[in-house]
């Protein structure tokens, strides 16, 4: 049970991280892999947790994890019509094996790599740097033939509905974790990574009025980074089920020894760890609900269990509760103290930071070629660079494509690219 979703979380850690060092507090993390796009929200530079995460066939599990909305679109997400005649991409995925049409491999279903790779989004002779080889022509063949002609549409058309789709499904996504719990996607960056990701980043920007991407350097490999930025976090709970017309000052007595005797716990864990004791932190909270109620948040409490601590805290629960769901009851309402709380976090050293630019870099000699990519209206000439080689601050104006070994970035036409001194790709 405490290993479920570890990989997305560790990508979450690089969210906060390197958003951090590149000066933004307010990230929408999007990781799109070959099977999922997993979303995450990090505000105010603190990634968003819940004490209750669904997992398969409406199943949950009460742990304390990092927030995070996963749905099936990915690289290898396959198209098809279903029975009323409606164009869908995924759930279903191809996997590795056959993997998409254009690897080559046996598969015949078309995938969203096969309609970015038909769309001239991806190079055909340097996918994994050139370790890959492709067919593009086998993509084109079986998406003519899967999607086109059945919808009665030219190659083109077709490939782009199901990029326009996959992205439809994401940006669903996206606002399932902001605008339903009360945040504004236009006050985030987008922070994308995983193979994928920034294929599709500006799209999803567009769609959402966000107005900043960012594409960290190799974002295949983020989440992995991630694991290197992690502290050692632990969460220790008691519950409580007491109402508020239950409390008086033995019942606040009670609460207030269940914190400390969670704190002992903890520093008990983190001399059993041999975690320096002078480099943690203790953080307070509360599971609350309304009386009757069925979900209940966690809310923070930064002194000690007494009255007067209580009245804010109630506030504090009112507060979030209108924001997470759009209404609140008053100060007078019956609410629950579910469970008392106790986080701890051990700092740990932080890797600096591991991009190197290319010392005789330029935007010249990041150039590769041009090639004709299929855009909103169109095909267009599209000038094409390697990553490795562009250099700090290189501005880059759409429309542009940007190829590294684990991904490729689009910059679409009328947007433009810049590279921060971390290396990141931001698009605006």
């Amino acid at each position: 049970m405490l290993t479920i979703g570890s990989g997305p979380a560790a990508g979450v850690t690089s969210v906060v991280e390197i958003g951090k060092k590149a000066g933004f507090q307010n990230l929408i993390g999007l990781d799109i892999g070959g099977t999922s796009a997993d979303v995450s929200l990090v505000y105010k530079g603190e990634a968003r947790t819940t004490v209750e995460k669904e997992v398969e066939f409406g199943a949950a599990i009460r742990l304390p994890t990092i927030d995070i909305t996963s749905i099936g679109a990915g690289g290898g997400s396959i198209a098809w019509i279903d029975k009323g005649g409606a164009l869908k991409v995924g759930p279903q995925s191809a996997g590795a094996v056959p993997g998409p049409v254009c690897v080559d491999r046996g598969g015949e279903e078309p995938t969203v790599t096969d309609a970015n790779m038909v769309l001239g989004r991806l190079n055909p002779s340097y996918l994994l740097g050139g370790a890959l080889p492709v067919n593009k022509e086998k993509a084109a063949q079986f998406i003519s033939k899967k999607i086109a002609k059945p919808f009665g549409m030219n190659l083109y058309d077709a490939a782009k509905g199901i990029i326009k789709i996959v992205n439809n499904n994401m940006a669903n996504a996206i606002r399932r974790i902001s605008v339903q719990r009360g945040y504004d996607p236009r006050e985030f960056v987008l922070f994308v990574f995983g193979g994928a990701g920034p294929l599709h980043a500006a799209e999803l920007a567009k769609e959402l009025a966000i107005p900043k991407v960012l594409v960290p350097p190799h974002p295949g490999i983020t989440s992995a980074l991630g694991l290197l930025f992690s502290d050692i976090r632990h969460d220790f709970v008691k519950t409580l089920l007491i109402r508020s017309d239950e409390l008086d000052k033995e019942v606040f007595s009670k609460i207030e020894s269940s914190f400390k005797s969670l704190e002992k716990k903890a520093k008990e864990f983190l001399r059993e760890e041999e975690i320096d004791l002078k480099n943690f932190e203790l953080q307070r909270s509360v599971d609350i609900r309304y009386w009757a109620q069925t979900h209940e948040l966690n809310v923070p409490l930064h002194k000690e269990f007494a009255l007067n601590t209580f009245d804010q805290l109630k506030r504090d629960f009112q507060k979030k509760h209108e924001k997470e769901f759009g209404h609140a009851g008053g100060l007078e309402d019956l609410i629950e103290l579910v469970s008392a709380r106790i986080r701890i976090l051990g700092k740990l050293r932080k890797p600096r930071p591991w991009f190197k630019f290319s010392k005789d870099g330029s935007v010249k000699k990041a150039f590769l070629d041009k090639r004709k990519v299929y855009w909103k209206d169109g095909f267009m000439p599209t000038s094409v660079y390697q990553r490795e080689l562009l250099p700090m601050r290189a501005l880059i104006r759409g429309p542009a494509i940007i190829e590294e070994m684990d991904s490729t970035t689009i910059i679409p036409p009328k947007r433009k690219a810049k590279l921060d001194k971390w290396g990141n790709i931001l698009i605006t």
